[in-house]
């Protein structure tokens, strides 16, 4: 299938613009550790699939650690942690929190900085790294509560669905609760999930462009997904084969000479290689950042161009202009009855 003309544009465009503003790749790079653009749905249901793939054995190990109490010794001793917290720990603790608060924030940050600066690059316009990072920061809570309100209700969905069978399995062993929670995933946490990511990017750029207040955006995204999901289908497909494409080429450049030399180490032909291993290793983190950054950089750009195109009504799914609109398909164009003009005088 040949990518839609104004999918292909946008995707220029979006690389093109990932080209030349480089210090987007910076906010690239912290922004993918929350989400991916519209992609993430597309992964969202890939990495869903292949967890009810490996659910049953999930399970199975969960029901182990039930029935050998493990989880109470777990519970126990977090518990008489902190009854007996010194404060050392406690350091410890408040410094492990505020990393991660810091990236929490940095992400954030990143998210609302690429949206706004892609938009106003497309307008022709000029924005320095200081001004983007200032866009970002202004948007930090809005965009906070968005990617909050997509984890709690995913996992929320989760606890309403699956902790009652799931407590119904472990006490009776019973396979046909195990069945249900498997079937229940498959047919509303799957989609549901994937929807929710779509949502989160449409609602994310109401707020950073179009100012927006929280609630107002969630029901403008929700309507625009209800009136061109499939095209935000296509697009997020697309998106996903370009980054597993480049994957795939990269894995095939690199993984050869990593093997190569694990080998050659293991082997002991080559007396001394596991420090050139260890600073390969240190380079081939490296450009996995850098390749990471401008990846992430491509498909947040991506997808605000296609949420303003969205907006625009000049993208129309493929399948609709093969098919067709939903709804009116094999219906003719002329009217049944014709009416007779009235004759000129």
């Amino acid at each position: 299938m040949t990518p839609n003309p104004m999918y292909r544009q946008t995707i220029a465009e979006a690389w093109r613009l990932t080209r030349r503003h480089k210090f987007l790749w910076f906010f690239g790079f912290f922004a993918i550790l929350m989400n991916s653009g519209v992609a993430s749905g597309i992964e969202t249901f890939f990495n869903n699939v292949s967890y009810l793939a490996n659910s049953s054995d999930n399970i199975a190990s969960v029901k182990q650690l039930y029935q050998t109490n493990t989880l109470g010794f777990i519970a126990t001793n977090v518990v008489d942690f902190f009854k007996a917290i010194t404060l050392e720990n406690a350091l410890t603790l408040l410094v492990i929190l505020a990393i991660f608060i810091f990236f929490l924030w940095i992400a954030i940050v990143s998210q609302g900085s690429l949206i706004t600066a892609t938009d106003t690059f497309r307008q022709g316009k000029s924005v320095s790294p200081e001004q983007s990072f200032m866009n970002g920061t202004r948007l930090f809570w809005p965009l906070l509560w968005l990617n909050l309100m997509k984890y709690i209700l995913s996992v929320g969905v989760v606890i309403v669905l699956g902790l009652p069978l799931l407590s119904l399995y472990l006490i009776r062993g019973q396979d046909f609760w195990m069945n249900i929670l498997l079937f229940l995933n498959f047919i509303i946490l799957v989609p549901g999930a994937m929807v929710l990511a779509f949502l989160l990017q449409f609602a994310s750029a109401y707020v950073s462009l179009k100012n927006l207040r929280l609630w107002p955006a969630i029901r403008s995204a929700w309507t625009l997904f209800l009136k061109h999901w499939l095209a935000t289908l296509e697009m997020a497909f697309l998106l996903f084969l370009i980054y597993f494409i480049a994957t795939a080429i990269l894995s095939i450049v690199f993984l050869p000479q990593i093997l190569n030399m694990y080998v050659n180490n293991v082997t002991g032909f080559l007396p001394g290689l596991s420090g050139y291993i260890n600073v390969s290793n240190v380079a081939l983190l490296i450009i996995a950042i850098f390749l990471t950054s401008i990846y992430s950089t491509f498909q947040y750009t991506a997808t605000t161009l296609f949420f303003i195109k969205l907006e625009q009504g000049t993208i129309t799914s493929k399948l609709v202009r093969w098919f067709g609109h939903w709804g009116t398909i094999g219906e003719s164009k002329t009217p049944a009855l014709k009416v007779a003009a009235k004759p000129t005088k």
